[in-house]
């Protein structure tokens, strides 16, 4: 299930655990993320930096990311980290980012 930042943060906060923050720069990265968060049963903050467009364009990670939690049992956060531009930002809200 994709969640937002702040209700992973809140959740993490009233079971006192830790969030993995996890780079995902590839669909395999991406996918080990989410399996190990339903192994777990935590929920994850699966993210992408501006600096992996060459790697995994926003617009694939975007569609991945949202299509992997909405068909998870786990709670996942798509999260864009490390962003230079607002115009990328702004696009990533687009494409379904909820961190």
């Amino acid at each position: 299930m994709l969640i937002n930042l702040r209700d992973a943060c809140a959740i993490a906060e009233q079971t006192n655990i830790a969030l993995a923050a996890v780079n995902t720069p590839s669909l395999e990265a991406m996918r080990a993320a989410v399996e190990a968060a339903e192994e777990t049963g935590y929920p994850i903050i699966i993210s992408h930096a501006e600096g992996h467009e060459s790697l995994m364009p926003l617009a694939v990670a975007g569609s991945l990311g949202v299509a992997l939690a909405e068909h998870s049992s786990a709670l996942v956060c798509l999260h864009l980290d490390h962003c230079e531009h607002l115009s990328y930002a702004r696009r990533a809200l687009e494409y379904g980012f909820t961190g």
